[in-house]
């Protein structure tokens, strides 16, 4: 009745017969496995009065497949439609803000996510890899539209981690020129990303941003850009050219892994450290100025770079990572500064066919 303002927990655990649901304007809140394992439960309507759904609130409704989430609601809880294996399309309100671990686990008939506002989505915390149906849906519907060239509006400051995480529709993002963070993951395994701009604004490039995007060929890191965070930019397989601003000091570990296609890259001398496996498996890479600003050289930091055939490593160096150089088989000649010559983790960087000159 009109009373009704929650769904209680387990209030209809286990309804195997339940097939259709409409929760009333009324109702607030959906509480933990409220619907949990009904597993006939095709339909379901969630009224405009609800702002929170439960953990493992639809968990298991293996028989659901769709589901829209209205403006109203701002939390989704952690497993809420794990398991929901038949759901193709899921529509997320402006209002959400969290959407817990897991959330759409085990969905993997999940074709579309449909929103209304970017800049609502671009604030949404994820809890996990799978909180976010895009892990799934891999096509995100703006308005109806599918997003494939992605403006994210000026009135952004900050872009959440997984934002945008195998979104494999999106060619292009433009980004406005508010933001000044980009979170963790955003815009990783974004498989069909072609190209993107990142704005004056932004000061650093978190862990794995752009990680697994395969068809990314050009990057321009600006000036303000501080650090680049491990496997930022690992497995993007197609990229030929990296520009890397003036103001990068520090390179993360796997920053640029596997980036195959990668010839040349300019270091500029504000870096003084690079991350272990940095440029590990850049195996068409064929030339590399490391400047004298650099103090240390991780581990298998340029580990398997097949094309390398000489390399000078500066005075400033004062410690190299074992493996740094191994498997570089067509390195000749490696020139390292004498005070490096008795340090034993110097003869173990390179391998044993490379000649190295002490001077």
């Amino acid at each position: 009745g009109k009373g009704v303002t929650s769904i209680g927990s387990y209030a209809f655990y286990n309804c195997g017969s339940l097939t259709s649901v409409t929760i009333p304007d009324g109702v607030t809140s959906i509480g933990e496995r409220a619907f949990s394992r009904c597993s006939s439960l095709t339909s379901v309507t969630i009224g405009k009065g609800v702002t929170s759904i439960g953990s493992y609130a639809f968990y298991n409704c293996s028989s659901l497949t769709s589901v829209t989430i209205p403006d109203s609601v701002t939390s989704i809880g952690e497993r809420a439609f794990s398991g929901c294996r038949s759901l193709t399309s899921v529509t997320i309100g402006k209002g959400v803000t969290s959407i817990g671990s897991y959330a759409f686990c085990n969905c993997g008939s999940l074709k579309g996510v449909y929103i209304t506002d970017i800049a609502a989505w671009c604030g949404i915390v994820f809890g996990s890899d799978s909180a976010n149906p895009l892990y799934y849906a891999h096509n995100l519907y703006l308005n109806g539209e599918l997003v494939t060239d992605l403006v994210i509006p000026d009135s952004v400051t900050s872009i959440g981690e997984r934002a945008f995480s195998w979104c494999s529709s999106l060619t292009s993002v433009t980004i406005g020129k508010g933001v000044t963070s980009i979170g963790e993951d955003a815009f990783s395994g974004c498989s069909s990303l072609t190209s993107i701009n990142i704005p004056d604004g932004v000061t650093s490039i978190d862990n794995s941003v752009f990680s697994g995007c395969s068809s990314l060929t050009s990057i321009d890191i600006p000036d303000g850009v501080t650090s680049i965070g491990e496997r930022a930019f690992s497995r993007c397989s197609s990229l030929t050219s990296v520009t890397i601003g003036k103001g990068v000091t520090s390179i993360g570990s796997y920053a640029f892994y596997n980036c195959s296609s990668l010839t040349s890259v300019t270091i500029p001398d504000s870096v003084t450290s690079i991350g272990e496996d940095a440029f590990s498996g850049c195996s068409s890479l064929t030339s590399i100025v490391i400047p004298d600003s650099v103090t240390s050289i991780g581990k298998y930091a340029f580990f398997g770079c097949s094309s390398l055939t000489s390399i000078v490593i500066p005075d400033s160096v004062t410690s190299i990572g074992i493996c740094a150089f191994a498997y570089c088989d067509k390195l000749k000649k490696a020139i390292c500064p004498k005070h490096l010559e008795k340090m034993l983790a110097v003869r173990n960087a390179f391998p044993s066919r490379t000649e190295l000159v002490f001077n």
